[in-house]
């Protein structure tokens, strides 16, 4: 659930509107990294409203899978949020490349 929280915060866009601050669901335009031995899910920044990158906490024990599986990081593309849950599966699995409808999964 943190790995699909943490792809989900990497689809947030924040913008200001008519002078009031909004957040909406947009997939990054830039892959989104997944390093094990920073523990982080970032993407590079988006945005003049957002002052750092954005950044989410990666879980011990998936980064310890990874590590011991040879992956120190991942590169993910989103094409579809609805994708988001398969690609936390198989991060949290360590999986090897892949390929599937919404998502691609690169080791870096």
């Amino acid at each position: 659930a943190i790995v699909e929280d943490g792809l989900r915060a990497m689809c947030l866009e924040n913008v200001q509107l008519a002078g009031s601050f909004r957040t909406r669901t947009r997939l990054p335009d830039a892959p989104i990294e997944v390093d094990a031995r920073a523990c982080s899910v970032t993407t590079p920044h988006k945005s003049a409203i957002d002052l750092q990158p954005p950044s989410y906490w990666l879980p011990p024990a998936v980064a310890a899978r990874m590590t011991a599986a040879g992956i120190m990081r991942y590169t993910v593309r989103l094409a579809d949020v609805r994708a988001i849950p398969e690609a936390a599966r198989a991060i949290c699995s360590a999986a090897r490349n892949c390929e599937r409808d919404g998502f691609a999964l690169v080791i870096a």
